[in-house]
């Protein structure tokens, strides 16, 4: 668990010492933290729009924290003590963190959220395959393809519509090394059955 105390906005982290760190600055060393912990890493930001954090995770790279608890918008640093104290107190009683992060939400409604990996995976991936893999979109990419093929292809010109047919064919592949990579199970092969996230075909 990695608690973070300081002030925040939607762009990163402002420090006591006047440096500024952005949500991409820290993308790097949370995902070191969360290779060690073996994809057990918890952060808790206490700091204006903490959850802002989420927008460093990228499913094409390896998950920076297995959670992220912090608040959606400016918050006053007595609500941050009044939360923080509710989910570290139900915390150590209960042993529940479920428990925990329901009393932190009652103590400051409509302010927190709890964030796992498998979620944040599925909402990345489920919003680029309803955005970038309609047959309009392949096809878009399938001519921009065409009009500029790979470097290293030495072939005959290729259809824009055969393009988007092999980024239809490969997306389950696309999907299974993503998944493998964001979830560290190359690193951890039980990480296969631990983590699970949903797929689906697109049109």
């Amino acid at each position: 668990m990695l608690h973070v105390e300081c002030h925040g906005n939607d762009d990163g982290l402002a420090f006591a010492d006047g440096s500024f760190a952005s949500w991409a600055d820290l993308k790097e060393p949370l995902t070191s933290l969360n290779v060690v912990t073996g994809m057990n890493l918890l952060v808790i930001v206490s700091a204006c729009d903490g959850s802002a954090l989420t927008h460093a995770l990228s499913p094409v790279d390896r998950a920076p924290l297995h959670g992220l608890i912090g608040p959606t918008r400016a918050v006053a640093p007595n609500e941050l003590a009044r939360a923080y104290l509710a989910l570290y107190e139900t915390l150590l009683r209960t042993r529940s963190a479920r428990q925990a992060v329901d009393a932190m939400r009652a103590a400051a409604p409509d302010t927190f959220v709890y964030r796992a990996a498998e979620w944040l995976f599925q909402h990345v991936w489920d919003h680029y395959q309803a955005t970038q893999e309609t047959p309009e979109a392949r096809l878009e990419r399938g001519r921009r393809m065409a009009a500029n093929p790979p470097v290293d292809y030495d072939g005959p010109p290729v259809e824009p519509e055969r393009f988007a047919e092999l980024l239809a064919e490969k997306n389950r592949e696309f999907f299974d090394n993503f998944r493998r990579k964001f979830f560290l199970c190359d690193l951890f092969p039980e990480h296969e059955g631990r983590f699970t996230v949903r797929y689906e075909a697109p049109e």
